[in-house]
C-alpha cells in the first residue's frame, strides 16, 4: 500500500512540475495591424492583417488583405497580371487566395490567408519566426502601422 502511494505522489508530483507547458502564458488572442503607404509613386496601398495566435502565442492563421491603387495604367496593367498569375497559381487546404480588379479605378484587391497547424510546426526549422513577439516586430517594421489587441494586452506579448 504504501509504495501505491509513494507511487501516487511522484506521478502527481511529476504532473505538477515535468508536463506543463512552461511557456503557457495566455488564452488563444488576436492582433489587427493596418497601414497606408505610399509604396511607389503613383501606387496608394492600404494593408490589413489579421493574425490569430495560440495560447502558447504561436501564430495558428494570418490573413493579409491589400487594397491597391495605381495612378498609371501600365503599371497597374502589370500588377493586376502578376496578381492574376498569383491566383493561377492555385489555392491550397494551407494558402487560400483572392484577387479581385477594377478597371475602372485601377484598384488591385489581394487577399490571403494562411493556417498553420500544430503538425506543421513540428516541420518547422525556425519556430521563432512564428512567435507572436516575432511576428508583430515584422508587421510593425513600418511606421505607419497601427495594431490593435484583443484577448490581450501587447505588453503581454513574449
Amino acid at each position: 500500500m504504501k509504495k501505491i502511494i509513494y507511487i501516487l505522489i511522484i506521478l502527481v508530483l511529476f504532473t505538477i512540475t515535468g508536463c506543463t507547458p512552461k511557456d503557457k502564458t495566455t488564452p488563444p488572442f488576436t492582433v489587427t495591424c493596418e497601414s497606408n503607404d505610399t509604396v511607389m509613386e503613383g501606387v496608394q496601398t492600404t494593408n490589413k492583417s489579421v493574425y490569430k495566435f495560440d495560447e502558447y502565442q504561436y501564430v495558428t492563421e494570418y490573413e493579409i488583405k491589400t487594397i491597391s491603387v495605381y495612378d498609371n495604367e501600365e503599371t497597374y496593367n502589370i500588377y493586376k497580371k502578376g496578381a492574376e498569375q498569383t491566383l493561377k497559381a492555385g489555392n491550397s487546404d494551407k494558402i487560400t487566395y483572392d484577387i479581385t480588379t477594377d478597371d475602372n479605378t485601377r484598384t488591385v484587391n489581394f487577399s490571403y490567408k494562411v493556417t498553420i497547424t500544430k503538425d506543421d510546426m513540428k516541420d518547422l526549422s525556425d519556430k521563432d519566426f512564428y512567435k507572436a513577439k516575432k511576428v508583430l516586430e515584422r508587421a510593425k517594421s513600418n511606421t505607419n502601422t497601427k495594431c490593435t489587441f484583443n484577448g490581450i494586452e501587447e505588453n503581454q506579448i513574449k
